[in-house]
């Protein structure tokens, strides 16, 4: 080894919350002494706690939690600003777990339109067309979102989700703005002087010029391939037209490209499944997240109800965080055990991509049940809080981190002690979890042995790993006596456990096996 060469050093936190972990005992303790009931309750708490790997900042978070409620999320919190008050008082310095924020002076830039929105589309729309030598003059309605469509992150004609606006309605704001003028009817669109214009213009561009120098560093290698897209623009355009072509065509590369999102560089979404806003409760759904001012798309998820990604500068750059919420209601799970829906949904959840260790840990350490972990909530705005609380927990997770896109065969297991963090694309993400699409003969040998009563997902992937088919476990009975035969799954290691299959399920597989109706 060479001494000379710098080392990756990994720290780990013995202790996150020290604090809460500390007053958590000492009312424990004091319940004892008293023979108080509340004993339990602390000591429900305090486990809870210490098993949580990553620090919190209040009391209220702890509610993710199993045996926090709001009352001794309350104490908690009470007792953390006493603690604040006495520290300043006595000029104790602390060590503060949270990321570090560099904060940049404000530059007034004036109005600029938010890249891919609604506003930004009708201007690129009209400006693109405004330098061509056959510009009438103006645009129509129809025109401008025929032409607009490719600058636009959403949709001119379907409302966003919750709202009865679409993103034509932005263009009563470029009209107050005096950036865009309407006259006769039907209305003809037009942009108003050429000075107000160039200033949004200028920015636009700086502000694509800054997107694409992200993206150039992020994508390993050179795209000058891709160079002469920018050539099938006709010459009469400006350099400002090809700077947004050019950008188009970078879109090309994410898919054959891995690329990275920078620390501190990207957003972290909430998805929400379309299935989830189409009923009767989904206004108070997407209203509960607003009001918590929680970013949040709609869109088709083939696996769960809730999950998150991390988008970076350029908005097809979309990672998926390794955490997915089924929501369920009591009635509702109690069929889909009856009618074993449940062992699919849980095949499904597995077989999604994100790695079983990532799966694992999740941030609520709440009831486990084949190392998935449940939340009880006990109405919709109960839900709707504990998304909040996840999505903030995340943001303060992973901001600080630099992510890479990984494809799912070579997902590494999550370590959140390293600054560098591997993820699947929410693309590939959602096609590997496509309910319908072709089965594999060993995916439909893992569902066939899941039927087998007392059967996890993890059992039945532990045996596909080491016999992927029917006719290759066939096989090897034939080979085998009736005694090796009964014990020959029993020692097959599944889980993070590393428990045995037992004899009693590998004497029940053989049995079906050898049996006269197989």
């Amino acid at each position: 080894m060479n001494l000379n060469e710098p080392q990756r050093i990994s720290i780990k936190i013995k202790c996150p919350n020290p604090l809460f972990q500390q007053w958590l005992t000492e009312w424990r303790e004091k319940a004892a002494a008293k023979g108080s009931k509340m004993q339990r309750t602390f000591d429900t708490a305090l486990k809870s706690l210490i098993k949580y790997p990553l620090p919190l900042e209040s009391g209220m978070d702890c509610k993710i939690l199993i045996g926090f409620g709001n009352k001794l999320c309350r104490m908690l919190d009470q007792k953390l600003t006493q603690f604040e008050k006495l520290k300043y008082s006595n000029n104790i310095a602390s060590i503060n777990y949270c990321n570090i924020i560099e904060t940049q002076e404000d530059i007034d830039v004036g109005y600029m339109p938010q890249y891919g929105s609604g506003c930004y589309a009708i201007l690129m729309a009209l400006y693109t067309q405004s330098i061509l030598p056959d510009y009438p003059g103006f645009l129509k309605k129809s025109e401008i979102i025929q032409h607009g469509a490719h600058f636009i992150n959403s949709s001119f004609t379907k409302p966003y989700p919750g709202s009865r606006y679409t993103a034509w309605s932005s263009i009563k704001t470029l009209i107050n703005k005096k950036l865009v003028s309407k006259v006769s009817h039907p209305p003809k669109f037009s942009l108003t002087s050429e000075e107000n214009i160039n200033s949004v213009i200028n920015t636009l561009e700086q502000d694509n010029k800054i997107r694409n120098k992200g993206i150039e560093k992020c994508i390993k290698k050179p795209i000058k391939k891709f160079a002469s897209e920018s050539n099938i623009i006709s010459n009469n355009l400006s350099k400002k037209v090809t700077l947004f072509k050019f950008s188009s065509a970078l879109d090309v590369v994410k898919d054959t490209e891995e690329y990275s999102l920078l620390p501190d560089t990207f957003d972290v979404i909430l998805i929400v499944d379309v299935k989830e806003v189409a009923g009767k409760q989904h206004n108070e759904v997407l209203t509960g997240l607003k009001k918590q001012n929680i970013v949040y798309e709609v869109k088709d998820l083939k696996v769960g109800d809730f999950t998150w990604i991390c988008r970076g500068p350029n908005s097809n750059n979309e990672l998926v965080l390794p955490y997915i919420i089924e929501r369920k209601r009591m009635d509702d799970f109690a069929s889909s055990i009856k009618d074993k829906r449940y062992h699919e949904q849980k095949f499904r959840l597995k077989k999604s991509g994100i790695p079983l260790q990532t799966l694992y840990q999740a941030t609520s350490y709440t009831a486990i049940q084949e190392n998935f972990f449940i939340k009880y909530t006990e109405n919709i705005q109960d839900t709707i809080e504990y998304l909040v609380i996840f999505s903030e927990m995340l943001k303060k997770t992973y901001k600080g981190k630099m992510l890479k896109s990984c494809k799912k065969d070579s997902l590494p297991a999550l370590d959140m002690n390293q600054n560098t963090i591997y993820l699947m694309t929410f693309r590939e993400f959602n096609e590997s979890s496509i309910k319908n699409k072709r089965v594999s003969v060993t995916d439909l040998f893992t569902k066939m042995l899941i039927q087998v009563k007392g059967m996890s997902v993890e059992r039945a992937l532990a045996i596909t790993k080491i016999f992927p088919t029917p006719t290759v476990l066939k096989q090897k009975y034939t080979e085998l006596s009736i005694v090796e035969g009964e014990k020959l799954l029993a020692n097959i290691k599944f889980g993070s456990s590393g428990k045995s299959i037992g004899i009693v399920l590998s004497k029940i597989i053989y049995q079906f096996f050898n049996s006269a109706y197989y």
